[in-house]
């Protein structure tokens, strides 16, 4: 009989327990201190800034933990950090914790040659005269200036298109980190520009002696972050571009009318909400980007706006495999447009499979599809031989991929001609290998609506 009360007592005491640890791992508790190591340069408010949690507050556990993984990904996102780390460093079993978040920085000082195309994309500067399509010179940008998320930067750049740029950018400059600005102001000039395109393949137009173009600009964008992820931007700049004669011979319409010097003002007005895991190569989250645009041109008395839409989700489906979607549509509110502001698909915007074409248009819209399988996870090694630490601490995936892309173009100004007016798709497979400041690379095997196949390079995201 005493044995059997042992027992039931020892069931009882292990049901206490098990109630009891619920009822502890249920409970909300508090954080009482933020501790921040490893920020040798950037200051502990821009780091703040970007937590999705606060002294003082409740949450249970779980809420805590995705509030640990939300708030790592917006440091990442910041681009200042190559690792982030947040743990608790007091006992899983107080209900008042202390948080300790480790950075490690990047390096933030950038003087490096210029030795690069000067092309759409590799693809198709390789197909060309590609010697002649090289810039090269010197650019110096020193980022997280001042420990702020500053950054100043200052470009000289000889070869095909000559560029003289100096740039500023403050992310903050008020106590909430909410109002930020970036302006920038440069000078370019070319030997060479594409005056049109003929069967969407660009027609160019050289003179060796003298400039054919050259471009005064000045641009000034404000920001509004509203939280961590909703933005309000609000942009203003200044154009002048000036064209040889001939180029308003060959094409009238480059800067309307026959015209060889543009002067116009430009603005637009955007609504930015992104909640992307990784912003340069995201798996999970989602992006919207809603922007309208309006231009003045002095001259001509001439006004031209047009709004886009751009909308990306990516989903993870398993622990390996990933889906993510894309939607691009550009409205044009004017039918006449200066052929050299006119670029639809093949520039920014490109369906994989048309690398060697452009297709000109006011109006366009274009969508993809991404399906993801992870071949190697994310990987941390340390190359002990490399004597620098912001560099020898390394990560890295690989991907594999399937694709399929298809677009639209409508121009009622040219009338259908090309693949204007016409359906376009293409689909392929690809590799996708990510590394540590930010950098992507990826080869895609690509078939599109003309059957022609090819093997292309890129250095971003694909989606």
């Amino acid at each position: 009989m005493l044995k059997g009360k042992t027992d039931i007592n020892k069931i009882i005491v292990f049901f206490l327990l098990i109630f009891s640890a619920s009822i502890i791992y249920s409970q909300n508790i508090a954080i009482s201190k933020i501790i921040i190591d490893g920020n040798k340069r950037t200051k502990e408010s821009i780091i703040l800034r970007e937590l999705t949690f606060v002294v003082n507050k409740e949450y249970t556990r779980e809420e805590l933990k995705a509030e640990f993984e939300k708030s790592k990904e917006n440091l990442i996102n910041t681009s200042l950090f190559n690792f982030v780390f947040i743990e608790i460093s007091d006992s899983a079993q107080s209900m008042n914790l202390t948080i300790k978040i480790s950075v490690e920085e990047r390096w933030y000082l950038w003087p490096y040659p210029i030795l690069e195309h000067a092309d759409r994309n590799i693809n198709s500067w390789l197909q060309g005269d590609y010697m002649d399509r090289i810039n090269y010179g010197i650019s110096v940008t020193q980022y997280n200036f001042r420990g702020r998320r500053e950054y100043l930067k200052a470009k000289l750049r000889y070869g095909y298109k000559q560029q003289f740029a100096l740039a500023y950018g403050n992310p903050g400059v008020d106590k909430n980190k909410r109002f930020g600005f970036e302006t920038e102001i440069a000078y370019f000039r070319q030997h060479e520009i594409a005056y049109s395109a003929i069967n969407n393949e660009l027609v160019y137009f050289r003179d060796d002696n003298s400039f054919v173009k050259e471009i005064l600009d000045y641009d000034l964008l404000l920001k509004y972050r509203r939280n961590h992820y909703n933005q309000f931007l609000l942009f203003m700049g200044f154009n002048r571009t000036q064209t040889a004669d001939t180029v308003s011979v060959l094409n009238a319409n480059y800067l309307l009318n026959g015209s060889t010097d543009q002067t116009y003002l430009k603005t637009s007005a955007a609504f930015l909400h992104d909640k992307r895991d990784y912003v340069f190569y995201p798996l999970k989250g989602h992006y919207f980007r809603l922007t309208a645009d309006y231009k003045y041109f002095t001259d001509e008395k001439y006004n031209l706006a047009f709004i886009l839409a751009d909308f990306k989700n990516y989903l993870p489906l398993s622990k390996k495999f990933f889906h993510s979607a894309g939607l691009i549509a550009k409205k044009s509110l004017n039918k006449k447009q200066p052929y050299f502001i006119q670029e639809a698909l093949g520039y920014g915007y490109y369906l994989r499979g048309y690398e060697y074409y452009v297709v000109d248009g006011n109006d366009f819209i274009m969508m993809q599809n991404n399906f993801k399988f992870e071949i190697l996870p994310k990987k941390i090694k340390d190359f002990k031989f490399i004597p620098f630490s912001k560099f020898s601490k390394v990560h890295y995936a690989i991907y594999a991929n399937a694709f399929f892309d298809c677009g639209y173009v409508q121009d009622k100004y040219a009338g259908s001609q090309g693949m204007l007016d016409e359906f376009l798709y293409s689909y392929g497979l690809g590799l996708d290998f990510v590394t540590y400041y930010d950098r992507v690379m990826r080869i895609d095997f690509s078939v599109n609506k003309k059957g022609e196949k090819g093997v292309f390079l890129h250095f971003a995201m694909p989606i």
